[in-house]
């Protein structure tokens, strides 16, 4: 059967044949395809169970850490995100098992359930638990209040007690009863808050045993101080009472937390193992699905493939060998062979392509005839023309000599000239800078004149204010002269009043004693206004120096200004003279610039005329190798046509 198919697909054509093959392949990959969707499909639904599962965990994670800042913090926020979460674990808890097919793995979800349910009522009552320690942690603030507000009023009331006693030394051991009292008290609240920021066995003992000793204290003293203080005290003994109970319910609520806490972290431990095995089991099921499909898949490829090779093995019969037989014409004819005949006629492309491979050949024996006879000829007319060329060339490169010569000598003058042009400007440039220097100079003199006169003025101003200062020190001096005279008058009368006080005896001691505080106070006086007027006579000398110094200092500055106003006379003589150098240098310059202008013009000139004769050397150049080639391609053509077998 299969000899009587080879000439019905020999005789198709080469797109038919490769459409049939690929349509084989594509059957086949299209049913891999299928293979692969479905088991996808099926690997999906394990994926989305583990997605599930693994969202199942991480929601009952964020829970308890949720649970875990409630139980530290005790924030509402807190307590609503626990029941939120759980409340979703038992939404998606549900779901889940509805996707299940394995009915221990249903199992394990429903557990998962019922383990999330145990610790929403746990998380309730450690939420109870601790709504009940904040509400004792309040009562006993506001017990503590009241005991210190007691605390105070009976200080108040004892100390009035005391007031009305005559012998207060009988008092002292209540008064250090009540401190001590106090401090226990105070010691207590220092304890109780302690143990309240952070609870421990040690911390809520001793809380407790310094309740307990407070309150056997207040109980043994109640009996030995006056009747209101006693009252007080018993409203004292009242708020402590009330500051145990809060104590005792702040103790039962932490007791309750911690049951609290306890079970759920055995329901947390429990919906853990559970959320394990679950994600093991599902993991282990996708596992062995995907060895199935990996398998299966394997199976149909190796189908594929078996199939595919058949089909390229009886298509590439067809279309190979008739390629081969195509190649060794191809081959005949590139070594030179064209004598070779036309293979077999077929009817598919490769026998088209063997025709028109028949047909070339002959028309290359044909061309091959004709262009033996016409490379003759170019060969000796190209042998010709080479010859001619290279007189020209020679010619040419005489020429592109002497032409460089010219341009050389034309390039040194124009450099000769812009260097001279710019020195000139150079020296332009820096007359220019020499005449601005010589203005600036100028002007600071100017200033300097104007800055000279302003410090006579302030010299003679300063002179001035040295004469009023030597006056007015001269007015201090009889102003002290006056001081020290009533000075030494105090002094006598004060040494009057203490002689008089010295004869009144007792009665005049008081006296006497003032009056040689206000002598010692007369004499520092008069040390001072003697100590004050010697610094007005250092001072009034010193004013005497300094106003001559500053007469001096004026008929300098007055010299100083000639001397710098002659000086920018002078810079105003250097500034013209510089002025005019200037100009001529600008001349100078331009007559250069224009010269070197001609120079470079010139000098573009001959270059032109050089590079028209480095093109025309160049071109000649070109020739002579083309002439040359094109021999050599001639001697190339015989030889080439000469390996044809026609």
């Amino acid at each position: 059967m299969f000899p009587l198919r080879l000439p019905r697909l020999a005789d198709l054509r080469v797109g038919h044949k490769l459409a049939l093959g690929f349509a084989l392949v594509l059957l086949l990959a299209l049913l891999i395809t299928l293979a692969a969707v479905l088991s996808l499909d099926s690997l999906s639904q394990r994926g989305d169970q583990l997605i599930r599962g693994s969202d199942l965990n991480l929601s009952f994670l964020q829970a308890d850490r949720a649970r875990r800042d409630f139980a530290a913090q005790g924030e509402e926020a807190q307590r609503a995100r626990v029941e939120q979460l759980t409340a979703g674990m038992l939404a998606d808890a549900e779901r889940l098992g509805r996707l299940l097919d394995d009915a221990g793995d249903r199992q394990r979800v429903t557990r998962m359930g019922e383990a999330t349910r145990a610790y929403r009522e746990a998380f309730s009552a450690l939420a109870q638990a601790r709504a009940e320690q904040q509400e004792a942690s309040r009562f006993g603030v506001a017990a503590a209040e009241q005991g210190m507000q007691a605390f105070t009023r009976l200080e108040a009331q004892f100390f009035e007690d005391l007031e009305q006693l005559f012998d207060t030394h009988a008092m002292l051991d209540q008064i250090r009863a009540v401190g001590r009292l106090n401090q226990q008290f105070l010691q207590l609240r220092l304890l109780t808050l302690v143990y309240v920021r952070s609870p421990s066995p040690e911390r809520e003992r001793a809380a407790f045993d310094a309740g307990a000793a407070l309150a056997k204290a207040t109980r043994t003293l109640q009996g030995q101080l006056p009747e209101r203080s006693g009252a007080i005290l018993g409203e004292t003994f009242e708020a402590l009472e009330r500051f145990q109970q809060s104590l005792e319910r702040f103790r039962q609520g932490i007791a309750g937390m911690a049951t609290a806490t306890a079970s759920m972290a055995e329901r947390a431990e429990a919906v853990q193992g559970l959320s394990r095995e679950l994600q093991a089991s599902l993991l282990e099921r996708r596992d062995r699905e995907t060895a199935y499909v990996r398998l299966q898949l394997l199976a149909i490829a190796g189908v594929t493939l078996l199939v595919a090779l058949l089909a390229a093995w009886g298509i590439t019969g067809q279309i190979v060998r008739p390629l081969r037989e195509t190649l060794a014409q191809a081959r005949r004819i590139a070594e030179g062979d064209l004598c070779g005949t036309a293979p077999a006629a077929r009817g598919d492309e490769l026998g088209q392509l063997q025709q028109a491979m028949q047909a070339m050949q002959d028309s290359l024996r044909e061309l091959i005839g004709r262009i033996g006879g016409g490379v003759g000829e170019i060969s000796g007319a190209a042998q010709a023309l080479s010859a001619v060329t290279e007189q020209t060339r020679a010619g040419v490169e005489e020429q592109k000599s002497e032409t460089i010569q010219v341009a050389t000598a034309m390039q040194e003058m124009a450099y000769t000239v812009q260097e001279v042009a710019g020195n000139a400007g150079q020296a332009a440039g820096a007359a220019q800078l020499a005449c601005e220097e010589a203005g600036r100079g100028n002007q600071v003199v100017q200033d300097a004149i104007a800055q000279i006169e302003r410090l006579a003025a302030g010299v003679q101003a300063s002179a001035e204010v040295m004469a009023r200062l030597h006056e007015d020190s001269a007015q201090i001096g009889y102003v002290l002269d006056v001081i020290r005279s009533v000075a030494e008058q105090t002094n006598l009368l004060a040494l009057n009043a203490a002689i008089e006080a010295a004869r009144a005896g007792e009665a005049g001691r008081g006296f006497a004693v003032v009056a040689d505080e206000v002598r010692g106070l007369a004499q520092r006086v008069q040390s001072s206004t003697s100590q004050i007027q010697e610094l007005i006579g250092q001072l009034q000398h010193g004013v005497q120096q300094t106003a001559t110094a500053m007469l001096g200092s004026r008929d300098m500055s007055h010299l100083t200004v000639d001397l710098a106003r002659q000086a920018g006379a002078a810079l105003q003589g250097i500034d013209r003279a510089i002025d005019d150098l200037r100009g001529r240098n600008l001349q100078i310059a331009t007559a250069a610039e224009e010269q070197s202008a001609v120079s470079e013009e010139i000098n573009r000139s001959i270059l032109r005329v050089q590079a028209v004769a480095e093109q025309t050397a160049a071109a000649s150049q070109e020739t002579a190798g083309s002439s040359q080639a094109l021999a050599r391609l001639g001697r190339e053509l015989q030889g080439m046509v000469a390996r044809f077998r026609v």
